[in-house]
């Protein structure tokens, strides 16, 4: 597997954020992490990219725990948080080469996928520009095209597709696709459920820290042809005395994101 939880809590002092998360991304997986607000995805996504210490149970990247190996995670996952903060005295350009150069990338693969990324972003009469003169929308790009440099075998996306304009979308959504169809393993969290539900191959819902349920490809197809598609199906999810999903549920793929 590529990205696997084993049992994983987080609490801020006494207060419980993620509680016993087993959750298995595989390669080729895009599974969209959704929930209310305080439901522990920003946290989940954090531990993920290894910016954040669990407080028990672990983050294996490909076996390999996380924390343990920080560096070579690091290499090997794009990570856009929900606040984005980058060098504001940087051009794009330049923003971009050094996230390359830290990366481990050889100058002709940075170049190559620089282009790439900013024409399917969008950005690249803006390449110039320092960064401090960027919109929010412009600054989100250019943290997904830094996130997206080298092709990452794992992505981890906290809201990052919101504010960015329709064209934009499209081609990102087209260009993820693709990755995960090369064997990325992706995990995205959004409140845009239409998004996710057209995307993903599975959907994990959070509530209150835990996990709720796990929808496969199969019972997705089925919750889009349901009145009130994923969206009804959330709002059920989340309601008061909803439980945990079990550990076979959560850890077992549906068979469609390639070998995990």
């Amino acid at each position: 597997m590529s990205l696997e939880f084993r049992q994983v809590s987080k609490s801020y002092g006494s207060h419980p954020a993620v509680r016993e998360l087993s959750l298995v991304v595989g390669r080729g997986d895009f599974v969209g992490l959704i929930g209310p607000n305080g439901a522990g995805k920003t946290t989940t996504l954090r531990m993920a990219a290894g910016h954040l210490a669990p407080t028990e149970g672990t983050v294996l990247l490909f076996g390999k725990s996380v924390m343990d190996h920080p560096l070579e995670a690091r290499r090997r996952i794009g990570y856009v948080p929900e606040y984005i903060a980058l060098y504001d005295y940087l051009t794009g350009a330049e923003y971009l080469e050094f996230a390359g150069e830290l990366k481990g990338l050889d100058q002709p693969e940075r170049t190559r996928d620089i282009v790439t990324l900013l024409d399917i972003l969008e950005l690249g009469e803006e390449r110039g520009r320092l960064i401090r003169t960027y919109s929010q929308g412009m600054r989100r790009k250019v943290a997904l095209a830094g996130a997206l440099l080298g092709r990452p075998p794992v992505l981890l996306l906290d809201e990052a597709l919101n504010g960015l304009d329709p064209t934009t979308l499209h081609r990102l959504k087209a260009f993820l696709k693709d990755l995960a169809g090369q064997g990325a393993a992706i995990l995205i969290s959004s409140h845009v459920l239409e998004v996710l539900e057209r995307l993903c191959n599975r959907i994990a819902v959070m509530n209150a820290g835990r996990l709720v349920e796990i929808m496969d490809a199969e019972e997705l197809e089925r919750i889009r042809a349901a009145e009130g598609g994923l969206e009804q199906r959330f709002v059920t999810l989340v309601a008061p005395g909803a439980g945990p999903v079990t550990e076979q549920a959560a850890t077992v793929s549906d068979g469609k994101g390639g070998d995990s």
